[in-house]
């Protein structure tokens, strides 16, 4: 940007309003989302867990024992109408399996961290009464 070019703030804000602005790499993410498990008080999923007849699937984190996982989508590696695809057709095959799967991405786990504890909490209990 440079001095004089009219929209330059307003297109910056907006960009950041969606999430396309600043967004951390990945494994800041993944930090993120387990330090807000950790306070949950809940069992520690693995982190980086494969799953699939294959093991052709890296999951963010999972409790295996339940087929419960949780992944977070930053714009780098799922934002493209590619990657898009990729991962709705990954995420199907694994519902299929039998998982149960939420996905989150960087702006509701900065900016609606509440939201996104009380759906990880509510789903795991959901799911470990099942199991009992």
């Amino acid at each position: 940007s440079k001095p004089g070019r009219p929209g330059l703030t307003r297109l910056r804000r907006r960009l950041d309003e969606l999430g396309f602005a600043d967004a951390p790499p990945p494994s800041v993410l993944e930090a993120h989302l387990r330090r807000l498990i950790t306070k949950l008080g809940i069992a520690q999923p693995t982190a980086e867990a494969v799953a699939g007849d294959k093991g052709q699937y890296r999951l963010d984190v999972a409790w295996i024992e339940i087929r419960y996982a949780l992944e977070v989508d930053g714009y780098t590696w799922h934002f493209s109408p590619k990657h898009k695809r990729a991962d709705e057709l990954r995420r199907q095959r694994l519902r299929e399996a039998g998982w149960t799967l939420l996905v989150f991405d960087w702006m509701q786990l900065t900016r609606q961290s509440d939201w996104v504890a009380d759906e990880i909490l509510a789903t795991y209990q959901r799911l470990t009464a099942k199991a009992s």
